[in-house]
């Protein structure tokens, strides 16, 4: 069910090779099948392809009120702005690659991930590798993000404390 969502999910992005990754997912999602049980249902794959797609368009499009009326696909997507970061960041991946480096403007966290799944699953970099210097990169933007610099104060939420009083016997 995990690949089928996910591969409904990708074709709903707005990047121009959105249906390519969708159908990408969807045959390894296919090679891996072994069968689809729910609780104590079993569930064909067709049935479990549809019902993924309703599932990811509705977590999509639907807009909700906490949400401000604003579906998470208006606030959260991939364009091709995100597609040209991540193949940047992968024409530089090494372990040592820094945020120092200086090798993308615009580039989240989202974006060093994507490039490390893409580096490791095309055959650039081995697994281990890939992960190591999606790591380091990862660290070294956390490092630099001013948020979590000096001035960061880290504290419990639940400072007040907390008595349980009895009453005593008398």
């Amino acid at each position: 069910m995990r690949g089928y969502l996910a591969a409904e999910t990708a074709r709903l992005l707005h990047f121009d090779n959105a249906s390519d990754w969708a159908q990408a997912l969807l045959e390894e999602t296919r090679r891996d099948l072994k069968g689809i049980t729910i609780g104590r249902a079993s569930l064909d794959a067709e049935t479990a392809q549809k019902s993924a797609a309703i599932v990811a368009r509705t977590i999509m499009e639907a807009r909700l009120l906490s949400l401000e009326g604003h579906a998470l696909g208006q606030i959260q997507n991939w364009h091709n702005e995100d597609e040209r970061i991540v193949q940047e960041i992968r024409s530089h991946f090494t372990g040592s690659l820094t945020v120092q480096d200086g090798i993308v403007s615009g580039m989240y966290a989202a974006h060093v991930v994507a490039a490390a799944v893409q580096a490791a699953v095309s055959g650039e970099m081995d697994t281990s590798a890939a992960f190591t210097g999606m790591k380091t990169l990862l660290k070294s933007m956390h490092d630099a993000n001013p948020s979590w610099g000096p001035l960061y104060v880290r504290y419990r939420g639940d400072l007040t404390p907390h008595r349980i009083y009895s009453r005593s016997a008398s």
